[in-house]
């Protein structure tokens, strides 16, 4: 499906966690949400760790939501 092989190639470009900046992310995130309207484009899609990162124990994607963020990196959010 066109959702496998988009994630496929985000995962293959890189492992670092868009949102807590950390390697080994293992799902990928909308950066502008499927819900808010984002499209299903590489461009659109960035790696994120779905379960626990091993660094900072976040479950960055989970946490994120729908929300839309401009300091990814920041505890704000």
């Amino acid at each position: 499906s066109r959702w496998r092989t988009i994630r496929a190639q985000v995962l293959a470009a890189s492992d670092l966690c868009h949102i807590c900046g950390h390697h080994g992310a293992e799902s990928v995130d909308y950066v502008i949400p499927w819900s808010r309207g984002g499209p299903m484009t590489f461009a659109n899609l960035k790696p994120a760790h779905q379960r626990a990162c091993p660094t900072c124990g976040r479950s960055c994607n989970n946490e994120k939501g729908t929300k839309l963020i401009s300091n990814p990196t920041s505890r704000e959010w």
